[in-house]
């Protein structure tokens, strides 16, 4: 084990020792909570820590394997998917679903209204609307449903609104090319659109975090019980039913301090838990933490641990 230690720090790697009843999972949310990218395991032989892959690939870390008969640092085979972990300004799900859903009727709805009065609706018309409406698909649900959206009012004017009626043809040249840039403007715009949101979902996310950082310097500098008011801040930040500090004693777990309910009594009660000092865990109940998110929790945690290893030394500040 020494001599592991010392290959990981000639190449100026942070080495840390978990004990857990699953260190694997212990070791994964350190890392996290420390911001690695790569985490190095000894090999499958007792005393030593194990991090499977798909953990390793779920937590966002690159896993590196020490092997301990060649006492060499090398890569095993990462399933696809599992990597370094790439920021994401995804929109959330339930916008994309929505999309998907406004795309999906939205575009044959307008269709058949279209179609009533196709004698009196000139193609530009109807070309314009179908593009209004890919516009306020992806507005919503993000490119994905915009491209559909665009496809499906490609091909239902063409099927619909271009001669001869209810065929895939085009006779007339100047149709045709009102179509394609009808549909190079509405993939384009689809394009730049969902930049836009997701551009505006960061912003509201810096936003946030900026808020969540400063009610954390608030809670630490004007309240009476500091590590109450960090954990009720915990909760109300990240939308959390529970939140709890627990210790690690020779007896078990016990909760030091805990905010919401369902309190959990051990790390393996918690949706997500991170190490906050020796023997204590962050144990969090509620939806899991989006990536994103990491640097705001880290901060949290950070001044959690501050907090604790203050008031142990006695300092009531």
């Amino acid at each position: 084990m020494r001599e592991r230690r010392e290959q990981l720090e000639a190449v100026d790697a942070d080495v840390v020792e978990v004990v857990d009843d699953d260190p694997g999972w212990a070791l994964a949310r350190v890392a996290e909570a420390e911001g690695a990218q790569l985490v190095v395991q000894g090999g499958a032989v007792e005393g030593h820590l194990v991090l499977d892959v798909p953990t390793a690939g779920m937590r966002g870390l690159d896993l590196y394997v020490v092997a301990p008969s060649a006492g060499q640092i090398e890569p095993p085979a990462v399933a696809a998917g599992a990597g370094t972990h790439v920021r994401s300004a995804e929109l959330p799900r339930a916008r994309r679903v929505a999309g998907y859903i406004a795309a999906v009727v939205g575009i044959p709805l307008l269709t058949l209204v279209l179609a009533a009065l196709r004698d009196s609706v000139h193609l530009s018309t109807v070309l314009l609307l179908y593009l209004a409406v890919t516009v306020a698909v992806t507005a919503v649900g993000g490119r994905g449903p915009g491209l559909v959206a665009a496809a499906g009012g490609f091909a239902l004017g063409d099927y619909f609104f271009t001669r001869p009626y209810f065929q895939w043809v085009i006779d007339d040249p100047n149709v045709i090319i009102a179509m394609v840039v009808f549909a190079v403007v509405a993939a384009t715009v689809s394009v730049l659109v969902d930049v836009a949101a997701r551009r505006s979902a960061e912003a509201a996310r810096a936003r946030a975090e900026a808020t969540a950082l400063a009610r954390l310097a608030t809670a630490v500098l004007t309240s009476d019980q500091p590590v109450l008011r960090l954990l009720h801040d915990l909760c109300a930040v990240f939308d959390l039913d529970a939140v709890a500090i627990l210790r690690r004693s020779d007896d078990g777990w016990a909760v030091e301090h805990a905010v919401g309910s369902p309190a959990p009594q051990r790390p393996a009660d918690a949706t997500d838990a991170l190490a906050i000092g020796p023997h204590r865990y962050l144990a969090l109940v509620g939806p899991r933490t989006p990536a994103d998110d990491s640097r705001v929790l880290a901060a949290f945690t950070a001044q959690l641990a501050l907090v604790i290893d203050r008031r142990a030394a006695g300092d009531p500040s």
